[in-house]
Parts: C-alpha cells; structure tokens; sequence
C-alpha cells in the first residue's frame, strides 16, 4: 500500500507532467544513434535563439520596450 507521502509525490510528479505536456515540447523522432540527437539539439538551439531574436526585432519595431530597454539592447549587440 502506498503512504500519504508516496501518493502525494505521485500527484505532484502527474501535475508536473501534465504541465510539461501542455508546453507542446519538441519531439525527436528518428535515428537512436547519438550524433543525431546532439545535431537535433542543436538545430532546437539555433530555432530557439531565432524565435527569440524575431520576438525582439518586433518589440523594438513596435515600439514594446521603453526607451532604457532598447539602449541597454541595442549594448549588447
């Protein structure tokens, strides 16, 4: 029989789950070997710094970040 503490950290382990699963994280199908899914990673990577980069480009062009944000942006470039 399961405790009162198992059965809690069971819940807590199928809420956390769930909330993954709500993310739509990215799946890797294809080939098991290890160089495919180091070059799957880094093809997420590279999708990721992309988006990011789209999502300032917009932000900055419609004028989303105030002043401070776009000089300390326009820095690190």
């Amino acid at each position: 029989m399961h405790s009162k503490t198992a059965r809690s950290k069971e819940e807590k382990g199928d809420k956390h789950l769930q909330t993954f699963h709500k993310l739509k994280p990215p799946l890797f199908k294809g080939a098991v070997g290890p160089q495919d899914a180091e070059d799957w990673l880094f093809i997420q990577k590279i999708e990721m710094y992309h988006w990011l980069c789209s999502s300032l480009k917009e932000r900055l062009r419609d004028g989303g970040l105030d002043s401070r944000e776009k000089f300390q942006r326009e820095d690190q470039y």
